[in-house]
C-alpha cells in the first residue's frame, strides 16, 4: 500500500508556545486542527482558527493546497471578532461567477491575496457592479474600482456583484514597469498591518527589490521573509519574473 510522506512541523499556540507536529499533506484543513489538538502533549488546545505565513487556512482545502514545506510554522489564532460576509465573485476573462466568504475586517487588498491563494487567481483589480434600473428598460450598469485601502465592509458588497479583473501573466516585456504591494504584517514590531504600492521591472534581481523597500521605505527586509504565492522568496540573484512577479499582485511580508 502506497504511503503518503509526512512533513515535519511546528504548531505554535495562543500563549506563544511551540510543539512539533507530523502533517499529512493530503488531510484536510480541518483534519489537522483535530491532529494538533491531539498533539498537544495533555494540554488543553483549542484551534479556533490557523494561520500560515499570514493567510488563515480554510477546513475544507487540503494541506497541500498552501504549499506547505518542511520546518514551516503554523499559528493558532483566537477565534475572530468580526463575521464573515458572503460575496459573488465574477470572473471577467470567463464570466464564471463563485461564492467566496470572508472576514469583513479585512481590506480590499487582503480580499485580492485571499482570492489568489484560495482560487489560484491573480487579481489585478475588483469592481464592484451597480445596476441602476432595469437592464431590460434601458437601465445602466456602472462598475465602480474598489481602492486597495477600504475594508470590503465599507463598500456595501453585501447585495452586489463583484468583478474579478484578472492579472495577465503572458505577453508582458521583462522590461516592462509593473506595480505591486507590498502587505506587512501586523505582528511586526512597529508596524500595524501597512501597505507599500511599488513600481519594479521584470527583469530586476530579488536583492535589488529588497534594497529598493529599504532605500524608499525604510522596510529591511533581511529581517523578515518574503512570501509570493504562499511561496518564500530565497534567492536574491533570480529575476522577478523568474519569480512569477506580475503587475498587481501582493507580496506579503512576516516574521
Amino acid at each position: 500500500m502506497q504511503t503518503t510522506t509526512t512533513i515535519h512541523m511546528t504548531v505554535r499556540t495562543l500563549t506563544g508556545k511551540s510543539f512539533p507536529i507530523d502533517v499529512d499533506p493530503t488531510h484536510t484543513v480541518g483534519q489537522l486542527k483535530a491532529t494538533i489538538v491531539t498533539t498537544g502533549k495533555g494540554k488543553s488546545i483549542e484551534v479556533p482558527r490557523l494561520e500560515y505565513k499570514g493567510h488563515e487556512l480554510r477546513d475544507t482545502r487540503r494541506v497541500d493546497h498552501y504549499g506547505l514545506v518542511a520546518n514551516d510554522v503554523l499559528y493558532i489564532l483566537p477565534p475572530s471578532k468580526a463575521p464573515n460576509i458572503s460575496l459573488e465573485l465574477i470572473r471577467e476573462d470567463r464570466g464564471s461567477a463563485f461564492d467566496f466568504t470572508v472576514s469583513s475586517g479585512i481590506t480590499v487588498a487582503k480580499l485580492r491575496e485571499e482570492i489568489k491563494i484560495e482560487e489560484k487567481i491573480a487579481v489585478r483589480q475588483l469592481k464592484l457592479v451597480n445596476n441602476l434600473g432595469d437592464e431590460d428598460e434601458g437601465g445602466v450598469v456602472t462598475l465602480l474600482e474598489m481602492q486597495d485601502d477600504k475594508a470590503i465592509s465599507e463598500c456595501s458588497v453585501e447585495r452586489q456583484k463583484v468583478l474579478v479583473n484578472n492579472a495577465v501573466w503572458e505577453g508582458v516585456s521583462a522590461a516592462s514597469d509593473i506595480c505591486i504591494l507590498v502587505w506587512i504584517d501586523d505582528r511586526i514590531q512597529d508596524t500595524e498591518g501597512s501597505q507599500i504600492g511599488v513600481t519594479v521591472r521584470l527583469d530586476q534581481t530579488l536583492g535589488s527589490f529588497k534594497k529598493l523597500l529599504f532605500d524608499k521605505h525604510s522596510f529591511r527586509c533581511t529581517k523578515h521573509s518574503l512570501i509570493l504565492n504562499s511561496r518564500e522568496l530565497k534567492n536574491d540573484d533570480h529575476t522577478l519574473g523568474c519569480l512569477h512577479f506580475v503587475d498587481g499582485c501582493t507580496v506579503n511580508a512576516g516574521r
